[in-house]
């Protein structure tokens, strides 16, 4: 026997959907059994019956901050089993429970994946079959229609406009750079929200790509490349290779380094240059590179050896003595030597052989430097004569003391000659009648090939008178001959 399905008045049916929170995902179709009643007198018969579900106003969604859609709602229907599905969302499963004869509550939860945006037309279908799941009758009722019926309106983000950017300092351990932006979010309906974000890019990268995707939907939605921004480059590192064996020039006082330079960049490419350096030999000199992160470091320092830079003869320090066994001069000197460093010494140095008179000039060389030098060589020096003494004086008279008065003296002359002890025996006449007993005279020989006159006095005592002139021959009478010495 078929069994009809009747539908109750439209004022005691109501469907109500909600916003809510539930995103597990249910099995479909939601079934329960209702037990057929005769209708209310006040509903019209029309074939099987008729049955409206009306829906109340919904709360939409805030720019997409929920992720899923909950639906209750009441529904009075007479029938042997109840069906409630959501057309087009066949995975959504209804939860239904009678309450009393011929009404029943219903809920279900909608979840929002990435399709789920903008205007959702959500319609409810209710309707009855046999416990064998044969048709009981016909639909009965389909909530749809304008949005205060039906419709949710689910936010989405329509394009995104990125603010703000900006590369900050560089990291140069890290070999990163903080890039800052603010990612707008342009939604559907007009209305912006910003976020400030912070990323650290690769120094290696040439351009950073600024994407974006909707996290509100469940399952997410594909990043897109919405800004990109040319990623700075800058001084990483600098390598000092091949420092080579300075030149120098001692009349700047400077040394030239040549050496091999190389400049790693935050991409990690390098620039290699063969480069020169000049640093001054009183200083050192450091090498310095400024960094990406604006740090200076030094990478090389060059500290310049100690060089002679320039010889120079003190003419004024000359000393001169004089070689009286060969008649030359030998010549001492200073010479002062100036260093790289600023540092001066001072050496003695001779010369030998330079004749009397002469003006000498020489060149002299120490530590591939050469120094002219000349010297005014002094004359000769005169032989000095000093400490004079007459000794051992004897006399005797020569020939008849009465016709010629003249005694011949014997002495011993000793003498210095520029401190050198020299002896001579010297004989002289001393002419009584003219002289009386006192001779002065001056002895001349040489010291070293050069005259030398040694002035000498020597007195001899006056003999006694004679009476026997036939002893004229001998000495003075008493005195053996012998005189007195006298020292100049």
């Amino acid at each position: 026997m078929k069994k009809s399905v009747k539908w109750v008045s439209a004022s005691v049916l109501s469907a109500v959907l909600l916003a809510g929170s539930a995103t597990s995902a249910l099995a479909a179709g939601a079934v329960v059994s209702a037990t057929a009643v005769e209708p209310a007198r006040t509903v019209k018969q029309t074939g099987y019956g008729t049955g409206v579900l009306t829906s109340e106003t919904r709360a939409e969604l805030t720019y997409n901050k929920e992720s899923s859609v909950s639906l209750s709602g009441t529904v009075v229907i007479d029938g042997p089993v109840l069906v409630m599905k959501l057309v087009n969302y066949p995975q959504v499963a209804f939860t239904i429970k009678k309450v009393a004869d011929k009404l029943f509550t219903y809920s279900a939860v909608l979840p929002l994946g990435s399709g789920d945006k903008g205007n959702l037309d959500l319609s409810v279908e209710a309707y009855t079959v046999y416990q064998n799941g044969k048709t009981a009758g016909q639909i009965h009722s389909t909530v749809a229609g304008p949005v205060s019926a039906g419709k949710v309106h689910v936010a989405y983000i329509d394009r995104y406009h990125v603010t703000d950017t900006s590369f900050g300092t560089y990291n140069r351990a890290a070999n990163t750079f903080p890039y800052s932006y603010t990612l707008n979010k342009v939604w559907d309906d007009g209305k912006v929200t910003s976020s400030a974000i912070t990323v650290h890019v690769e120094g290696t990268k040439d351009v950073y790509a600024v994407q974006a995707s909707d996290p509100a939907y469940k399952d997410g939605a594909a990043a897109v490349t919405v800004s990109t921004a040319p990623v700075p480059v800058v001084l990483k590192e600098t390598v000092i290779s091949g420092v080579q064996e300075p030149g120098y020039d001692p009349a700047s006082n400077l040394f030239t380094y040549a050496y091999t330079r190389t400049d790693i960049n935050s991409r990690l490419k390098a620039t290699v240059t063969a480069q020169t350096a000049q640093v001054l030999g009183t200083e050192t000199q450091a090498l310095n590179a400024t960094y990406g992160d604006n740090s200076v470091h030094t990478v090389y320092t060059f500290v310049p050896p100690v060089k002679p830079r320039f010889l120079r003869v003190d003419a004024a320090s000359a000393s001169y003595t004089f070689d009286w066994a060969s008649g030359t001069y030998t010549v001492t000197y200073q010479v002062e030597e100036e260093y790289s460093n600023g540092k001066t010494a001072t050496s003695v140095r001779t010369l030998t052989g330079l004749t009397p008179g002469q003006s000498a000039s020489f060149t002299i060389g120490q530590d591939g430097l050469t120094a002219q030098g000349a010297f005014n060589v002094p004359a000769a020096p005169k032989a000095v004569v000093s400490d004079v003494e007459v000794r051992d004086v004897t006399g005797l008279w020569a020939g008849n003391h009465d016709v010629s008065g003249v005694i011949k003296v014997d002495f011993v002359l000793t003498f210095k000659v520029n401190g050198e002890l020299q002896t001579q025996a010297v004989s002289t006449n001393i002419n009584t009648k003219t002289d009386g007993y006192t001779a002065s005279g001056t002895f001349v020989t040489t010291y070293h090939s050069q005259p030398v006159s040694v002035p000498y006095s020597v007195t001899v005592t006056p003999p006694a008178p004679e009476t026997d002139t036939s002893h004229s021959d001998n000495g003075y009478p008493g005195s053996n001959g012998n005189g007195n010495g006298h020292k100049e």
